[in-house]
């Protein structure tokens, strides 16, 4: 999230100060991108682009967790502690894998809901509850034989695992911050209980994303469920589109939180809270305080 190249090294600069754009390896507000070549993804012609952007993260990180490395058998039982974009993938993923029962916990009730129309045949609203372990278990007897955690939130976490049978496994994907800890009893994970984190679904995107695309195509990764178009605040619409070409003010957004500059920020202020923005914490040292794009396009002009 620093906003440079694997070596410290930015794409760009004005003036001999760096230019940041490459957060998480990707400028979602850009009207035009730089690519290296070995993250190029070929897929097949008759897919939809515009819904294959989730694929690239949420969909391979929620699916390739549970189809790269759970491998689950049909049948298995399978609950997901947070129902965002990631968890949903997980959760599509799971009942293409045949997995019963599919166990949804969130805290929105119109996540839950889309969680049902997605395949979960259990939802349960964690809000003020203590009782969700227990839950599972009058669900499925013992527990479930794969969790999957996407909340980073420490105690849910705790949960994820405490609803394993004997042998089960849990996967984490959300991610905390530095320092996060968390506990379990010994004696529980002593019953061969995995815990384990996973990257990216332990995917070759190359191979998983076209099999993304193919489950996309034949209506069992329905990803157009979760997204949703929003318009971008005028000032920054206003700014990322040079005279002469064809503005465009609309983007994607499925249910996450991204992390922004404070100019964006601050024109969302303006325009009356436009958009899913939300900052989760202060920006690291050195962060742009200004959009990407807006940086990007006056220093290729440079």
């Amino acid at each position: 999230m620093r906003g440079t190249r694997a070596d410290g090294s930015t794409l760009m600069s004005k003036g001999g100060t760096p230019v940041y754009s490459a957060f998480f390896q990707q400028s979602s507000f850009a009207t035009h991108a730089i690519a290296n070549e070995r993250y190029m993804v070929k897929v097949r012609k008759d897919a939809p682009l515009e819904l294959l952007g989730p694929f690239a993260c949420s969909g391979q990180t929620g699916a390739g967790a549970v189809l790269n490395s759970m491998q689950p058998r049909a049948g298995d039982s399978f609950a997901v502690f947070g129902v965002g974009a990631v968890g949903l993938s997980g959760l599509m993923a799971a009942k293409i894998a045949g997995c019963d029962p599919i166990i949804a916990v969130g805290v929105h009730d119109d996540r839950l809901a889309l969680a049902r129309a997605l395949g979960a045949t259990h939802a349960i609203n964690h809000r003020g509850r203590s009782d969700v372990v227990a839950e599972i278990r009058s669900i499925t007897g013992d527990g479930v034989r794969f969790s999957l955690e996407t909340s980073a939130q420490p105690a849910v976490f705790r949960e994820a695992v405490e609803a394993l049978i004997a042998a089960g496994t849990c996967v984490l994907l959300g991610s905390a911050r530095s320092g996060t800890e968390v506990s379990f009893e010994m004696p529980f994970l002593q019953f061969g209980r995995v815990v384990r984190g996973v990257i990216q679904g332990e995917s070759h995107p190359q191979e998983f994303i076209p099999r993304l695309v193919d489950f996309l195509m034949q209506g069992k990764m329905p990803v157009d469920r979760m997204i949703r178009s929003t318009r971008l605040p005028r000032s920054i619409a206003r700014r990322r589109t040079p005279r002469g070409e064809r503005r465009s003010s609309r983007c994607c957004a499925c249910p996450i939180e991204p992390v922004e500059t404070a100019a964006i920020r601050a024109a969302c202020a303006r325009d009356n809270g436009a958009g899913p923005h939300r900052l989760r914490g202060p920006l690291p040292a050195g962060a742009p305080t200004e959009p990407w794009t807006s940086l990007m396009r006056r220093s290729i002009r440079a």
